[in-house]
């Protein structure tokens, strides 16, 4: 069978989303003293540390790498590829253009691409793509791309990159339109649920296995 029959046969449908459960707890690797932590520029969104994990949002490749308390059982916070997993980040859409002129996304190239959180993402110039390396957590979406609607339910569902809203300087995505004029109906409310729930899902969870 394959995820997408499995997905649909585990899943429930509310408000026009599909959505799945998550378990309330995080397993976080111990790491009483990770000297990256101090040190990585982009540590806001690393979760590879225990010690950072509860301020911390996504995890940080180069921070895992360098911390050698840690490495070894790092795992990355979840990253919407594709229902299969097999996508890029966003779709291959260019987070950085979300920032740039009107905000109307421009898909990626994958001549100009990079890891970041344990995804691929995909650039249009190798301006932007040297831009999101200097500071990822900046233009990576909130919740790894998935929807913020349903993450402020504690549950993983595909973000559409076509339907974002940049909010205090961060990305967020929603499922489809229905969704999208919910979630902007309270921001602040479903923000606060949102933060909330995310350092309960698990590292390396998926919609499919969460």
């Amino acid at each position: 069978m394959s995820k997408s029959v499995k997905l649909a046969t585990m899943l429930a449908v509310a408000g026009g989303l599909v959505i799945a459960t998550a378990p309330a707890t995080i397993s976080a690797a111990p790491c009483g003293a990770c000297s990256a932590c101090s040190a990585c520029g982009a540590c806001s969104a690393c979760g590879a540390c225990g010690a950072c994990a509860a301020a911390c949002g996504a995890a940080c490749g180069a921070c895992a790498a360098s911390c050698g308390a840690c490495a070894a059982s790092a795992s990355y916070r979840p990253v919407f590829t594709g229902i299969d997993g097999d996508k890029p980040a966003v779709s291959g859409y260019d987070v950085v253009s979300y920032f740039q002129g009107d905000g109307t996304p421009v898909i990626g190239n994958a001549n100009f691409s990079t890891e970041y959180a344990g995804a691929t993402y995909h650039f249009s110039s190798k301006a932007n793509l040297a831009a999101f390396k200097q500071n990822p957590a900046n233009y990576a979406p909130q919740y790894g791309g998935h929807c913020a609607w349903a993450m402020a339910r504690g549950r993983l569902a595909p973000g559409d990159p076509k339907l974002s809203k940049i909010v205090d300087g961060k990305l967020y995505l929603n499922f489809n339109p229905n969704v999208q004029v919910n979630w902007l109906k309270d921001i602040p409310g479903f923000l606060a649920k949102s933060e909330a729930a995310w350092p309960k899902i698990p590292n390396g969870a998926s919609i499919g296995n969460q």
